[in-house]
């Protein structure tokens, strides 16, 4: 499987991080349903990951978008966040 991570500025005021990857795709009926609490399409996981990603993305003033073909077409994933909540996150590092 190949990963593919970008990251770009998107306005000047905000980064675009793009994840696309090669695997097992998303069916268009999932893509709606992948970042609620509780989905999953594996046996045996909880399907809270993509959840809580969501909602720290959407916390700190971003958002998220998934995309994909169908089965055995990969899956992109896309996520913005305001340049202010970088800076916020990288000064409460520290």
């Amino acid at each position: 499987m190949r990963i593919n991570i970008t990251a770009r500025a998107a306005g000047g005021q905000s980064v675009r991080i793009t994840v696309a990857d090669n695997g097992v795709g998303i069916e268009a009926e999932q893509l709606k349903l992948v970042f609620r609490s509780g989905y999953t399409s594996k046996a045996g996981r909880l399907g809270f990951g993509l959840h809580s990603a969501a909602n720290t993305i959407i916390g700190l003033g971003g958002s998220i978008g998934v995309d994909s073909a169908g089965a055995d077409c990969g899956a992109s994933f896309g996520i913005e966040l305001p340049c202010e909540s970088l800076e916020n996150v990288a000064e409460s590092a520290t």
